[in-house]
């Protein structure tokens, strides 16, 4: 699992072939939804949960509330090591069209009480993949297609055209 993750989680790998020319290889994750003409809808990305307390620190905890946007992958160093007390952090793979929740809600019991409070949590997307879906790829957004703003730019200049006529 742990190399699964380490290959999934760059955006790029460069090899260097016998002749001395590199190649890009890049690294997609396979779903049952697989088609050669589209990149998948899966990303894995780190998400931190700023201002959790440390009792939630650990694996359990934070897979749990990290379920709500994916599927828990792993915790980073500092979260497992507790040398960061303001932030736990948890790779997730998620699918990128998804409506990503920005907040989660958490029930607390209280042990003496048996109360439950309810504590929202707020959920920080880093570094979160863009999904282009004129193009159907990973890596930029639909504002930033050269696909989709050449296709644009053509057919102004054809109406541009039309009118002038």
């Amino acid at each position: 699992m742990e190399d699964f993750i380490n290959i999934s989680s760059k955006s790029a790998h460069w090899l260097k072939s016998k002749d001395g020319c590199t190649y890009q290889m890049r690294s997609l994750i396979y779903d049952s939804n697989f088609k050669l003409d589209k990149e998948t809808l899966i990303a894995m990305a780190w998400i931190s949960f700023p201002n959790l307390l440390t009792t939630f620190f650990v694996k359990e905890s934070l897979f749990s509330l990290a379920s709500a946007v994916g599927k828990p992958l792993q915790l980073d160093l500092a979260t497992i090591n507790n040398t960061r007390s303001n932030c736990a952090r948890v790779k997730v793979q998620l699918d990128l069209l998804a409506d990503l929740s920005k907040f989660v809600m958490m029930e607390i019991e209280d042990e003496k009480t048996k109360e439950i409070n309810v504590v929202k949590v707020r959920i920080q997307y880093d570094h979160l993949p863009k999904y282009c879906t004129e193009c159907i790829l990973q890596g930029h957004s639909n504002e930033e297609c050269r696909f989709f703003i050449l296709s644009h730019v053509t057919l102004e200049r054809k109406l541009q055209m039309r009118e002038r006529q």
